[in-house]
């Protein structure tokens, strides 16, 4: 009884809160040329991985999808060695529009590793229900070790990016995959990531943000997500160094900071969802990357970084309407059985 009217009461709130859904729809977009900025090389891989493997998991897989894990070798330039990235595949099972299907690359969050990637799998299964296939790459379990400064953590991000990009250009070559309608879904952190990603990668055409932000500095100086707090305490007492310097730190040595590559995106290339009473990517980070994408059609949803969790079914009917318009598809699609 007990359990029942919890979920009632979690019914409920949730539909209360959407019921408070802003949505903004601008009526005209600029079309932002192309990015010529040569900073954005830098996440652009010299060399391109090889050696693609891929391991179906049938325990996984379903007349909608077949599931697998993949791996390539790539370059690893900080140790001059060749290193092997890992990540899964959901490929979509008929469907799709002339027998391709359209591919999402899901940037997992911080914490992405420690519930075996729970966003991306819902995700990417919700993917498969529309005819369209989606992959995730593998992280460490902890991405802001004390170890790493802010110049570690630059490298991690870019390493990403640009093993992403390697992944577009791998699985993009399978049969059942279209080349031409490349797209990604980043939440928390994986929206924070994508930003320089997306302005890097110029075949993503459609790309959702969700609850991500710019200003990197403040978004560790005001963040209640307890992995952020946890580290700025342990760089506190294992190098010293006070919040200014720390925000010092950011600003100088994280150039993979959203705020910096956002006008290089365009508008007209996302769709963003953010949380009115996040705490964790604080709302007004939010509003920043908003601004300096161009203000692009967005979701503002009054629910925290963590309850938003309730408005995901929401959001994904939205979201996946939003690539089959992209992507030149017919709008009908599983969620508007």
């Amino acid at each position: 009884m007990l359990v029942s009217r919890g979920r009632s009461l979690t019914a409920c709130c949730c539909v209360l809160a959407l019921c408070g859904c802003r949505h903004f729809t601008p009526d005209r977009l600029p079309v932002r040329a192309p990015a010529g900025d040569p900073g954005l090389e830098a996440y652009r891989p010299a060399h391109g991985g090889w050696r693609l493997e891929i391991v179906p998991l049938a325990e996984r897989s379903d007349r909608r999808r077949e599931v697998c894990r993949f791996s390539f070798h790539a370059l690893a330039h900080s140790e001059g060695d060749v290193r092997r990235v890992e990540g899964t595949l959901y490929r979509a099972r008929g469907g799709a529009v002339g027998g391709r299907a359209p591919l999402l690359c899901l940037t997992p969050i911080l914490a992405g590793a420690v519930d075996d990637y729970l966003a991306c799998r819902f995700f990417a299964w919700w993917a498969t229900e529309e005819g369209m296939s989606a992959f995730y790459l593998h992280q460490d379990q902890d991405v802001q070790t004390v170890e790493r400064d802010s110049l570690r953590l630059e490298e991690v991000i870019r390493e990403s990016i640009q093993d992403n990009i390697r992944a577009l250009d791998l699985l993009s070559r399978l049969d059942g995959v279209d080349p031409e309608s490349l797209g990604s879904i980043g939440i928390s952190m994986g929206a924070i990531k994508n930003v320089a990603l997306i302005a890097a990668e110029p075949r993503l055409k459609a790309n959702v943000l969700c609850l991500g932000g710019a200003d990197l500095p403040r978004v560790f100086a005001t963040s209640r997500e307890r992995r952020v707090v946890r580290y700025v305490e342990k760089r506190a007492a294992w190098d010293r160094i006070t919040p200014r310097e720390l925000a010092l730190e950011l600003a100088t040595f994280l150039y993979a900071e959203p705020g910096r590559w956002a006008p290089a995106v365009g508008a007209e290339r996302c769709l963003l969802f953010l949380g009115t009473l996040d705490d964790k990517v604080p709302y007004e980070c939010g509003l920043d990357l908003w601004e300096k994408l161009g203000r692009p059609e967005a979701y503002f949803i009054p629910l925290g970084h963590y309850t938003g969790i309730a408005a995901a079914p929401f959001c994904a009917r939205l979201m996946f309407r939003y690539f089959r318009g992209k992507f030149g598809e017919p709008l009908a699609g599983a969620w508007d059985a």
